[in-house]
């Protein structure tokens, strides 16, 4: 084989590969969005954790979103006035993980991934502390 032919087919394979690398990306990307839901319940940050109690759950999930919204759930954390609160009630579009091991030395079972802020404050609906 010469060496033109040689450069084309290395060429030619590089390309397809990449193809098939990007597209496998947006197939991800896809699965990842269909499999979001809709989860309301305590937002907690404490010193080396971030934490999510689904409403009417007594699970301990370890909460992680991009810079972004957590700046947004930070502030709105920040700006409750009162020091003594250590959640925020909110409702959130997020994708739930399996069960592993997450968070800081994998503290937590799950992981709720926080992709959107539906609603946030202070006050929490009642169930939201019936843990049983």
């Amino acid at each position: 084989m010469d060496n033109t032919k040689f450069q084309f087919a290395l060429y030619f394979l590089v390309v397809t590969l990449l193809i098939i690398f990007l597209s496998f990306g947006t197939i991800q990307s896809v699965e990842l969005e269909t499999d979001s839901k809709e989860y309301s319940g305590l937002y907690s940050r404490e010193f080396e954790a971030v934490h999510f109690i689904e409403c009417g759950n007594d699970e301990n999930w370890w909460a992680s979103t991009d810079p972004e919204i957590d700046y947004d759930i930070k502030m709105k954390y920040l700006s409750r006035g009162n020091i003594d609160v250590k959640y925020i009630f909110v409702r959130v579009k997020g994708r739930l993980s399996e069960i592993g091991e997450f968070g800081h030395f994998g503290m937590s079972e799950r992981e709720l991934n926080i992709q959107e802020i539906l609603e946030s404050g202070i006050d929490a609906p009642v169930d939201c502390f019936d843990w049983d």
